[in-house]
């Protein structure tokens, strides 16, 4: 080898910038292959970025945490507030836009084989404001929807809530609240679309569809639980219903979400 080396290297200087070529690529080679796992490996770590678009409806309800109340934000859903919550689209849109049944408006949210949702900018530190509460209906739900597989990752409502990473550079941490079709309620599981992402099952199948469910958690404990360690400031709260994976349709409403002190 180092003979034929030797003789190649001593040709005339246009095949010997061939042979260097050809050392350089194969010196990179290995370097390339580790670029492209860790690009991979960022992917997947790395939260699905969403593609904004115009806001769907105007004025939005954002209270200060005034003397006596403990609630930092409320959100009745009576109307909304350009630029407050926006449109984010993973694949196709869902219908977002203003209800009112029997002197109640509500948001109705309908999905027809699409992923999308709706966002919020709100920056609080957990530990002064642990709880979060809204009201959620499903009115259908996404046939075949199974959580564990990717395939079937739909769900009727989910309330997203962001949350910021502790150091510098660090990913953003994601608990996502969600009504299933099938796994058992309290189930904490991991997302198949990012390893910085966990979903809670607080309601599951066809039992009390149709009907407004409470719902208050506590931030702290369920990001604890789900993550085994401190959270960092929540950084934005965001609500999709979604049908794309199963290909089928799926209709739910929101009311009265709520960041307080207990």
């Amino acid at each position: 080898m180092k003979k034929t080396l030797s003789s190649l290297l001593e040709r005339p200087s246009s095949q010997k910038k061939v042979v260097t070529f050809l050392l350089i690529l194969g010196a990179s080679l290995p370097v390339s292959l580790g670029l492209i796992r860790l690009l991979t490996f960022s992917a997947y770590q790395t939260l699905p970025t969403f593609k904004p678009t115009s806001p769907p409806m105007g004025p939005s309800a954002m209270a200060p945490d005034l003397p006596g109340t403990g609630t930092l934000l409320y959100e009745p859903f009576d109307s909304f507030e350009a630029g407050i919550w926006r449109h984010f689209v993973r694949r196709g849109k869902t219908e977002y836009r203003l209800f009112s049944e029997e002197g109640e408006t509500s948001l109705k949210a309908k999905s027809r084989h699409s992923a999308s949702g709706l966002i919020r900018n709100v920056r609080f530190r957990p530990q002064e404001y642990p709880v979060l509460s809204w009201r959620w209906k499903a009115e259908e739900l996404p046939e075949g929807a199974d959580l564990k597989t990717r395939r079937g990752s739909d769900a009727a409502a989910r309330i997203y809530v962001i949350f910021e990473g502790k150091k510098p550079f660090s990913m953003k941490r994601l608990l996502n609240y969600v009504w299933a079709l099938d796994q058992p309620r309290e189930a904490f599981l991991r997302s198949w679309f990012s390893s910085n992402s966990r979903i809670v099952v607080l309601e599951s199948g066809r039992e009390g569809i149709g009907r407004w469910h409470l719902e208050k958690r506590n931030l702290l404990e369920d990001y604890r639980k789900a993550f085994r360690e401190e959270p960092g400031e929540v950084a934005g709260i965001a609500l999709m219903t979604d049908s794309d994976n199963t290909g089928t349709e799926a209709v739910a409403y929101y009311d009265d979400l709520r960041v307080s002190r207990e």
